[in-house]
């Protein structure tokens, strides 16, 4: 997987927003998704009061 800078991507993204999306929903319409896509790891982030009840966590994902 290639990572870029956050601000290589926003400099680039008009142009790349159109090809990016249709190729996103291509791939909705034929329900085939990039196996890298199906794969996140889950953190628990924290929301309020006391950080000892699990209550208090909710789950947050990030693709590996």
């Amino acid at each position: 997987m290639i990572y870029l800078p956050n601000k290589a991507v926003k400099s680039v993204a008009q142009c790349i927003s159109n090809p990016h999306s249709e190729v996103f929903n291509i791939s909705l319409l034929i329900c085939e998704f990039p196996d890298n896509l199906k794969i996140a790891k889950v953190i628990p982030v924290y929301k309020t009061e006391d950080k000892l009840c699990v209550n208090n966590y909710r789950p947050g994902s990030k693709v590996v």
